[in-house]
């Protein structure tokens, strides 16, 4: 789980006598379970647009994997195809943490660069939360600014938050007994192929990006 580029170098130049099962990292040669990353942009994209916000940004963990490069290109894609003219500094990187976040919302008051964007697609439901508190005393949320992430981390932090975030969930519990499951199928029937599975994403709409 969560391998970077790093081990996914490792996993390249290497060969096991033991089974390897990949949660949420799409390899050649080896079984995985996913979710559609290009979907989960373009989904975050079409709801940030409904709800009128048209100058977007992205907010990245320090640490990236090919599929947070996914879903930013297919939010970006899918602005554009609605007609959004993309700013030029649409690509923001923060710890991957509700500490992370917090710092990274205050720098951004601090540097007056708040009004860079109107809403903000975050890589991880903490980098989200900690926006959230951090911009809490001006109010900007979500009349002036939306945030919406993924949902990767107990999902009662953000239903519960205040304001509430809206986010994309991942599907943890399902993905984690698929990962289960291949595992069983190649420690006891011997499959040798490589098996994918891909799981469908949910958007819970909260009140962070709620204009209407």
């Amino acid at each position: 789980a969560n391998a970077n580029g790093d081990d996914l170098d490792y996993l390249r130049c290497s060969s096991f006598r033991i089974p390897v099962i990949l949660y949420n990292r799409l390899f050649e040669g080896y079984c995985s379970v996913n979710v559609d990353d290009k979907k989960i942009g373009r989904l975050a994209a079409d709801h940030l647009y409904s709800q009128g916000y048209r100058y977007p940004a992205v907010v990245h963990g320090t640490q990236n994997f090919p599929g947070a490069t996914k879903r930013e290109e297919g939010f970006f894609e899918r602005m554009e195809e609605h007609g959004v003219k993309l700013p030029e500094n649409k690509i923001i990187y923060a710890g991957n943490s509700l500490k992370g976040g917090f710092e990274c919302g205050k720098l951004m008051l601090e540097k007056h660069s708040i009004d860079m964007a109107d809403c903000y697609f975050c890589s991880s439901d903490f980098i989200g939360l900690g926006l959230l508190n951090a911009w809490a005393e001006e109010k900007l949320v979500p009349k002036k600014i939306g945030v919406i992430a993924m949902g990767n981390h107990d999902p009662q932090y953000s239903k519960y938050h205040v304001p509430s975030l809206t986010v994309i969930n991942m599907p943890i519990e399902e993905m984690a007994e698929q990962c289960c499951q291949f595992l069983i199928d190649r420690m006891y029937t011997l499959a040798d192929e490589p098996a994918v599975k891909f799981f469908e994403t949910k958007l819970y709409a909260r009140d962070s990006t709620r204009r209407s």
